[in-house]
């Protein structure tokens, strides 16, 4: 058995579709802060392929040869335009991951 207790405590819910959700009405406490208010931009300072290309790189041949090959797997199918975005990325990650992927691609084409 559990008990609720903190914030599920404290929440309405009504689990059953026949009747309506009770209505709650909440306000936020105001936000006060001095000078100009922006948007965050995430991705700015952020390297979205440092981190898969340090996998790439701890990987041995067996490793990379079974990743090209699950990845071509999965990509049969895909329209021609899509393939080659995703292999931009690969690009980005590492030359040899993208090089293999698109080997792969080839072999699976030709079989």
């Amino acid at each position: 058995m559990r008990i609720a207790t903190g914030w599920a405590r404290t929440t309405r819910r009504c689990p059953s579709t026949r009747r309506a959700a009770p209505s709650i009405t909440t306000t936020k406490p105001p936000l006060r802060i001095s000078g100009d208010a922006d948007r965050y931009d995430h991705r700015q300072g952020n390297d979205d392929y440092s981190q898969p290309r340090a996998l790439f790189n701890l990987f041995d041949d067996g490793q990379k040869a079974r990743l090209f090959s699950n990845i071509a797997d999965a990509m049969q199918g895909v329209p021609d335009y899509i393939v080659e975005r995703q292999l931009a990325h690969f690009e980005k990650v590492h030359p040899d991951y993208a090089a293999g992927v698109r080997a792969a691609l080839a072999v699976k084409a030709n079989a």
